[in-house]
């Protein structure tokens, strides 16, 4: 892709978060496929998170460029190396990660990025009655303010995942696993097509510890092999005591503790 004999550049800004930066460096390879210069801006900390991924796609003859940028964690009440979603230590803290004011004080065009799937989209209107929150009105209004005044909206592409066909591309995402691909696999292999139900909550939402152990109490319920994913900070001392109570022994489950290999897990023909 050229314009004259200008090769095309894109410039990719992913957002702070490993369900972010993991799909835009999957874009960013797919874009390159196409003969296109390809940079990703973002801080020192997120490049080191995603290094594997980067490696194995510049061996591929992908060299993607990155663009680092300071990010001024103290400046917005951050502690030094905070620079992704997952690693803030409270929710209170997520506001930091977002300037919208910043950017229409200094007139930077600001587009509204919607990620949630169709089927997310069509559930909002029937799910308003869940939410019973102080301040949630409030929220609401500025959100509906800030969407009427963007420049524009930006909706989600892909999945740019299956772009990923050997097992190397679909298990060095991301952080380091704490179990070993080819028991996964074998697991996995053992199990009867669309068989296995799958449960993880990505890198950013947190459950109590009550509700983790009624998902298991579901879980042990269905009477069906699973896979759950369960983050290290949610393991807390009261699920760590309900898992060692027989659980795994009385269920067909498989209990992935930290980071789990999403892409080689979604994509083998157990899972359904």
């Amino acid at each position: 892709m050229s314009y004259g004999n200008r090769k095309a550049h894109f410039v990719l800004v992913p957002f702070f978060a490993q369900g972010h930066m993991i799909p835009m460096i999957d874009l960013a390879r797919l874009l390159m496929l196409q003969g296109v210069a390809v940079s990703v801006v973002t801080t020192p900390g997120n490049i080191a998170r995603c290094k594997a991924t980067v490696d194995r796609a510049n061996a591929a003859g992908l060299p993607i460029r990155f663009i680092e940028l300071r990010f001024p964690c103290a400046e917005v009440g951050l502690s030094e190396g905070c620079e992704c979603f997952d690693l803030v230590p409270s929710p209170e803290l997520f506001k930091n990660f977002h300037q919208g004011e910043i950017a229409r004080e200094l007139r930077v065009p600001r587009f509204v990025y919607h990620s949630p799937s169709c089927f997310f989209l069509l559930c909002i209107p029937q799910s308003m009655g869940f939410f019973d929150h102080p301040g949630y009105e409030k929220l609401r209004d500025e959100v509906a303010e800030a969407e009427s005044t963007a420049d524009g909206l930006v909706w989600a592409i892909g999945p740019v995942c299956l772009s990923n066909k050997e097992t190397g591309d679909k298990v060095t995402r991301g952080n380091k696993m704490n179990v070993d691909e080819n028991y996964i696999r074998n697991w996995l292999d053992a199990k009867e097509t669309a068989s296995v139900i799958y449960v993880s909550f990505g890198s950013i939402a947190s459950h109590s510890a009550s509700h983790l152990i009624e998902i298991g109490l579901g879980l042990e319920a269905s009477k069906r092999p699973f896979v759950w994913v369960i983050r290290e900070k949610e393991m807390r001392p009261e699920v760590a005591r309900f898992l060692s109570e027989g659980f795994e022994e009385r269920t067909k489950g498989l209990i992935l503790r930290g980071w789990a290999p999403q892409v080689l897990i979604l994509s083998h023909p157990s899972v359904g």
